[in-house]
């Protein structure tokens, strides 16, 4: 297998300008007033909500065949903190990236993951400390207790089952085998943390390891009973670094 390009680089072209580091070894952005617009975010957020998939990808789907069905899902959403603009990263059709390289006529450089809320810049072409800058700050934090509050999907507590039993009808035909990527999307929830309720970090922790375990996946599909299909919280991630 030939080795990838490295995920980090949006474009062939090295940037012009990049991040600073201060003394404390923390990555400070030069891109942040001019890329984070709270505002905007606000307004967008209004007319769609917090997106469960990237639009792109549904007006234009692109499914790639793979012979031996293995197939590695990254569900994240990375949101425009200029705009709003929610759309998926590189481990799948990079609308998040493409809607950075689009000619804007202001900048559109930051977005945060809407599951990990991890910031990238992609003029620095790194991983962005979201507490280098009280605006940065303020408006990821704003979204992350929006998304809290209006998610409709409970969050998975410690006494809920960690792991869902679907009963098929009948077992996958070779039609549907091909096409096993718009499937499995409808089956795998987006990652959730767990609630702790009390001194159950610990408890926590182990499950959500479980919960994105892929090789504990294929060991609970083969003790399966016929007819039923066994899924993780996690579904089958990527192992990779997650970036934009």
């Amino acid at each position: 297998m030939s080795k990838k390009k490295h995920q980090g680089e949006p474009n062939d072209d090295d940037s012009t300008e990049s991040c600073d580091e201060n003394q404390n070894n923390v990555v400070e952005c030069i891109h942040i007033n001019k890329s984070v617009d709270l505002q905007k975010i606000k307004k967008s957020l209004i007319r769609t909500g917090f997106l469960k998939d990237c639009e792109e990808c549904k007006n234009s789907p692109s499914v790639q065949e793979d012979n031996e069905m293995e197939l590695e899902f990254d569900l994240s959403l990375w949101m425009c903190l200029k705009c709003g603009n929610q759309a998926c990263g590189r481990a799948r059709n990079k609308h998040a990236l493409k809607h950075y390289e689009t000619p804007h006529s202001d900048k559109h450089s930051l977005c945060v993951n809407t599951t990990l809320w991890n910031v990238w810049c992609y003029d620095c072409d790194e991983e962005i400390n979201m507490s280098c800058k009280k605006k940065l700050l303020e408006a990821v934090e704003f979204l992350r207790k929006r998304f809290e509050s209006c998610n409709n999907e409970p969050y998975v507590n410690n006494s809920e089952r960690s792991m869902e039993i679907i009963a098929l009808p009948e077992p996958p035909s070779s039609a549907s085998l091909n096409k096993p990527y718009a499937h499995l999307l409808g089956l795998l929830p987006r990652a959730r943390g767990l609630t702790n309720l009390g001194n159950t970090c610990f408890f926590n922790s182990v499950m959500q390891c479980l919960g994105q375990t892929p090789y504990l996946l294929e060991l609970l599909s083969e003790s399966a009973e016929y007819g039923q299909h066994v899924i993780l919280p996690g579904g089958l991630i990527n192992p990779r670094i997650r970036i934009p």
